[in-house]
């Protein structure tokens, strides 16, 4: 018997929030199991009016290793940085962590595409 298939079950878009309430790495993205994400854009605005430096990396989840996506970028007052267009694919797994100078002053939104695979295991 032939189904039809939502494409919404394979295929999703998701984006997460978050505001650093410390200086320390903050883990703000996982790739769930049986997925591989597409990473679209990054959006960092700081709502202080000093500058502040902001740091973001990949936890790659095989073989485990720590790669640095941006690295103290100066995000001056009452700004914004947006990087749209990226071509960063995560496997299953995978992590990005961000961290701020400085406590509750940036929020961060990261926008993927989250694609179902059953099959997936994490590509090496």
């Amino acid at each position: 018997m032939a189904g039809t298939l939502n494409p919404k079950q394979f295929s999703r878009p998701t984006t997460y929030h978050k505001k650093l309430a410390t200086t320390a790495m903050t883990v703000m993205y996982t790739v769930p199991a049986s997925y591989n994400s597409y990473l679209h854009c990054v959006h960092v605005c700081n709502e202080g009016t000093s500058n502040v430096y902001f740091t973001m990396e990949l936890v790659d989840a095989s073989p485990i290793q720590t790669l640095s996506i941006y690295h103290s970028v100066i995000i001056a007052g009452k700004a914004y940085l947006t990087v749209d267009n990226l071509h960063l694919y995560l496997s299953p797994g995978d992590v990005i962590r961000v961290q701020a100078e400085t406590a509750n002053k940036l929020s961060v939104s990261l926008s993927f595409d989250e694609q179902y695979d059953p099959n997936t295991t994490h590509s090496i």
